[in-house]
């Protein structure tokens, strides 16, 4: 038996089940993912002056996260001598994956760039400090952490 609806909050994931699964064309229902763009028009402007030095990870602590190759990156960037500073936010509940970052993070010895704060409720405070937000998952399913600008509003229309 099929679903009644099928709700996606991306329009290409909207579009590939229309194309994919024409039965469900009727059924999937698009509900955007919104930001409101007007907390971040503060957001300082990148220019080759100030660099980007402030990157935030929000998320869980957990292997499809990648959090592994984040810290791998930010080694790399820092010993070519380039200023850089990780926020990491999120739940941690995975402990066995919380000590191997916190290994590597220690054999790689960048403590002084990465710093884990936990959770976070208000995400747009957190935004505003950022000049690049890191989403370096294996995978997602329903991402409830990026943002984009939204150049047309609502749902288009299956192709």
């Amino acid at each position: 038996m099929l679903a009644n609806k099928v709700t996606v909050n991306s329009i290409t994931k909207y579009n590939y089940i229309c194309r994919r699964f024409p039965l469900l064309k009727k059924r999937t229902v698009f509900i955007p993912n919104l930001l409101d763009l007007d907390k971040f028009l503060q957001i300082r402007r990148i220019t080759p002056e100030n660099g980007i030095s402030r990157l935030s990870y929000i998320g869980r602590i957990s292997p499809e996260k990648n959090l592994l190759n984040l810290i791998r990156a930010v080694s790399i960037v820092a010993k070519r001598g380039y200023k850089v500073h990780i926020k990491l936010f999120g739940e941690a509940n995975n402990q066995t994956y919380v000590k191997e970052v916190q290994q590597l993070i220690t054999d790689l010895s960048v403590a002084d760039h990465i710093e884990y704060f936990g959770p976070v409720k208000d995400v747009a405070v957190v935004y505003a400090e950022t000049d690049l937000l890191c989403l370096i998952s294996f995978y997602e399913g329903f991402s409830n952490v990026s943002f984009r600008r939204l150049g047309k509003r609502g749902a288009n229309n299956c192709q």
